[in-house]
């Protein structure tokens, strides 16, 4: 059985959000290293940035979808590191449920 994931990764500008939405810098500051939306299949890492090519939320905090297929049970490892900003990962299932933990 195949489960796709998505990782919604966010930089943290000093203030948190809500349901796992965490705000980020405005465009012309500093930026975090995350690829704008992507698919990933067998590959060990992505890489990029969130800027104003990014898709944005509401309150226009910046953020990149990244989807990769899994099977059930299959392990996964999400190491994010930024040396500018706090990090924040939500996974979904396919059908957008937030995963348990």
């Amino acid at each position: 059985m195949k489960v796709k994931l998505w990782i919604m990764a966010a930089a943290v500008a000093g203030v948190m959000g809500l349901s796992g939405v965490i705000l980020t810098p405005t465009v012309g500051q500093r930026t975090l290293a995350q690829q704008s939306e992507s698919s990933v299949a067998n590959s060990s890492s992505i890489e990029g940035k969130l800027d104003s090519n990014s898709q944005t939320l509401k309150d226009g905090s910046y953020f990149n979808v990244h989807t990769f297929p899994r099977k059930a049970g299959e392990p996964l490892i999400i190491d994010l590191t930024s040396k500018d900003f706090g990090l924040f990962v939500t996974l979904y299932a396919k059908s957008t449920d937030k995963m348990p933990r």
